[in-house]
């Protein structure tokens, strides 16, 4: 028997028995039965070394029981696997085979169905259900717009970037530091994103938006004009433990340094950091130099431009960071009892994701809005 499951479904194999009833109906008895994996294949093989369960095409819901009326799987990557069947209360019954096929999904609930193709590509690649990748896009970038970006003058420009660790120094940083970065014509729509903040015009004392020829723009100049960001209720554990030994208004003199807005910002529908993407060495093929890689901001982007690069976009870095999050928060057991297990040991790396501090983002993700982008089946079951 041959079968087509799609990726992120959760599926059951199982042996029955149909008794005799009256009026021609029939009754369905589960039958108890042994199960064994026959053979397994994640195809295509894994890109990358930034993956859980990369020896599973699904993974084991049913605690790893061998026997029972039923046992129980999540399709975690794309491949095959045979489950071989014995049921143990018949007599003279040969092992029954059920070839499985994990396959793409047609789509992820019926919403925002443009980003589903990445986000099955990434699913994939890391073996996190893609409804939960889909969620966590909508926990990140509610309106799942293509343009997101956020400035992060505390937990980005002043805990690593300008201040403490100064990365702006180091390469690949320094190559887009500001104000140099002004001359930068390919770069220039990425520095431009600054122009949706505002900066007190130092002629009339009154907000307005920066320009791209505004140069010496302070971290202090964009958080004082710019309230509606929430930077100064944002939690920021760099700004907590500066408070330790140091006032409110000496912090606030702390971010008098040039706002580093390419490099310290969370770009796309998954927010990645910059200095999360170059944490994990990320690059895309340079368009502009053949043969040769880039790790400009401008690439980080979910632009058209970006999403035609390999890796190009936010969804990668994400998809990195998130694996990266359950091998540090995660189980120390891949044996799950229920799936309801297996959905839950995400909850708590995915509250770390890019550093954390939303208490209920993974309850969110799992408990809510994974349940709108469950996968549909592009294929008949049996085949």
């Amino acid at each position: 028997m041959n079968a087509n499951v799609s990726l992120g479904s959760v599926f059951a194999v199982k042996l029955v028995k149909r008794r005799p009833g009256g009026g021609g109906f029939f009754t369905v008895i589960p039958l108890t039965s042994s199960y064994a994996i026959a053979s397994k294949q994640i195809t295509p093989a894994l890109e990358t070394d930034h993956n859980l369960f990369d020896d599973e095409v699904a993974v084991s819901v049913s605690g790893g029981v061998t026997q029972g009326f039923e046992s129980r799987f999540v399709a975690v990557h794309l491949g095959t696997m045979a489950v071989q069947l014995l049921p143990l209360t018949e007599q003279n019954v040969l092992p029954i085979t059920v070839r499985l096929n994990i396959v793409r999904p047609a789509a992820l609930g019926g919403q925002h169905n443009e980003w589903d193709s990445r986000l099955i590509d990434e699913a994939n690649e890391r073996g996190i259900p893609a409804q939960i990748l889909k969620g966590q896009v909508r926990q990140e970038s509610p309106s799942f717009r293509d343009t997101e970006w956020r400035y992060e003058p505390c937990s980005s420009d002043f805990a690593t970037i300008s201040a403490n660790q100064t990365l702006i120094t180091d390469l690949p940083y320094s190559l887009y530091a500001m104000d140099g970065a002004l001359l930068d014509v390919g770069l220039a729509p990425t520095v431009d994103l600054r122009n949706g903040l505002n900066i007190v015009d130092a002629t009339t004392g009154t907000p307005r938006p920066v320009t791209h020829a505004d140069l010496g723009v302070t971290a202090r100049d964009l958080w004082d004009a710019n309230p509606r960001q929430n930077w100064a209720t944002t939690r920021c554990g760099a700004k907590n433990v500066f408070l330790r030994t140091h006032t409110m208004a000496e912090f606030l003199d702390a971010l008098k340094f040039v706002a580093q807005t390419p490099t310290s910002s969370s770009y796309g529908v998954m927010q990645a950091l910059y200095s999360t993407a170059i944490g994990y060495d990320w690059s895309v093929p340079d368009p502009s130099l053949a043969g040769g890689t880039s790790q400009s901001p401008r690439f980080l982007r979910d632009t058209a431009e970006s999403l035609a690069l390999h890796h190009g976009g936010s969804i990668f870095v994400g998809g990195t960071e998130d694996v990266q999050r359950y091998w540090d928060h995660g189980p120390s057991s891949n044996t799950f009892p229920t799936q309801e297990d297996f959905f839950d040991s995400f909850k708590e790396p995915l509250r770390y994701y890019t550093g954390g501090g939303i208490a209920n983002y993974g309850t969110n993700i799992i408990d809510t809005y994974q349940y709108d982008y469950l996968p549909t089946d592009r294929v008949p079951v049996f085949h």
